[in-house]
């Protein structure tokens, strides 16, 4: 599916105002006539003005100041170590927009890998796009996404493989672009990278989720911990013998302590108990998660168990009728604060390996 926005203008400057920390970002030449105009969406469906990096040759130790989608000045710089030589690489296929994005980038090196250390970003869950193709040539290998999050004392990363193909009519997640979802706190560096030989790197869109509930830690291969029995679709935890795509955990509602009306659901599970569970930080000390059964733990630090369930027909959901708000249940303060919550679930069928058990995905929630 061709995912070009095509907005008025009043349409575009609504958008920009609700998205003023997102960014599009073009790494291409100097030439205008090289980055896509500010109706162009891509894969994120996310129009807005595209910071062009300004790269007659290579691009490495070079400060850019990030402007945002409606082309405002913002505190968020882009350093860019190691992309290699600018490239154009023409595509007969495609034209306008599309191909201001994907007939141009810089080289990447297998061994030498090429990222963008983005700062001073306003704290907030981040879905990151990815773009990179065939440099002219048949590529050389897979390519990597990764992100790296460096907090205070430790850092997070997650990574997804993606074919990098050239142009085939729209976008394809897994082919020609990566998505990966992090969190980014207050003081965090973000650091984008792509690696692979044979292809170059096209651009990135950094999307800011609004509101206070998000999905994240999914089963796609964290960095140095892959899920025990493969990996599941964007948006889930690792697979179960029951959903080889895994389990997934969402939230509706607001996450207001005075007038609580979060909602956690979670779905693609065995008719089993499950058990919800609450958590202060993420598990992993240099990853989001820790491997744990046939799946990932998420939600760590101070832990309290919200409630135990019996899902029917592989869904559950709390609180329902009668039950505790989830806020009461996590004694969460008045003041509010960042918590995690992630669904355990039996799952005693014989599958990848001895475990009797599996998890969902997590849930960020900040409460106000």
């Amino acid at each position: 599916m061709r995912h070009v926005l095509l907005e008025t203008v009043a349409s575009f400057a609504l958008a920009a105002t609700a998205a003023a920390q997102s960014f599009n970002i073009d790494l291409h030449g100097p030439t205008p006539a090289l980055v896509p105009s500010p109706a162009y969406g891509a894969a994120a469906q996310q129009p807005g003005a595209w910071n062009g990096f300004p790269c007659t040759t290579a691009c490495d130790n070079l400060v850019v100041p990030l402007f945002d989608l409606a082309g405002g000045a913002t505190p968020v710089t882009a350093l860019v170590f190691h992309l290699g030589t600018v490239r154009l690489c023409p595509d007969p296929s495609i034209s306008g927009d599309d191909e201001a994005l994907l007939e141009n980038g810089a080289l990447l090196d297998d061994f030498d890998p090429a990222y963008l250390a983005i700062e001073h970003l306003q704290p907030g869950t981040y879905d990151v796009y990815g773009y990179a193709g065939d440099a002219c040539a048949a590529p050389i290998g897979p390519l990597v996404m990764y992100t790296y999050v460096d907090e205070p004392g430790h850092t997070t990363h997650q990574a997804r493989e993606f074919a990098g193909s050239g142009w085939s009519g729209g976008f394809q997640e897994g082919a020609n672009f990566a998505r990966i979802r992090c969190r980014v706190e207050a003081g965090d560096t973000l650091r984008l990278h792509l690696q692979a030989e044979g292809r170059m790197a096209q651009g990135f869109q950094l999307v800011l989720l609004r509101g206070d509930v998000h999905p994240v830690c999914f089963g796609t291969n964290v960095f140095q911990a892959f899920c025990p029995c493969g990996q599941e679709a964007f948006g889930r935890g690792c697979p179960s013998s029951v959903a080889p795509d895994g389990a997934a955990l969402d939230g509706t509602g607001h996450a207001r302590v005075a007038a609580d009306t979060l909602q956690l659901t979670a779905t693609h599970m065995p008719d089993a108990p499950v058990l919800v569970f609450q958590g202060t930080q993420f598990a992993g000390i240099h990853t989001e998660a820790a491997p744990f059964g046939d799946g990932f733990l998420c939600a760590s630090g101070s832990i309290v168990r919200i409630a135990t369930k019996t899902a029917s027909m592989g869904s559950a959901t709390y609180p329902e009728a009668n039950d505790p708000p989830i806020s009461q249940r996590g004694g969460v303060p008045a003041t509010g604060g960042f918590r995690l919550f992630q669904v355990w679930y039996r799952n005693a069928a014989p599958f990848c390996t001895s475990a009797t058990f599996n998890l969902t995905n997590a849930v960020a929630v900040d409460w106000r």
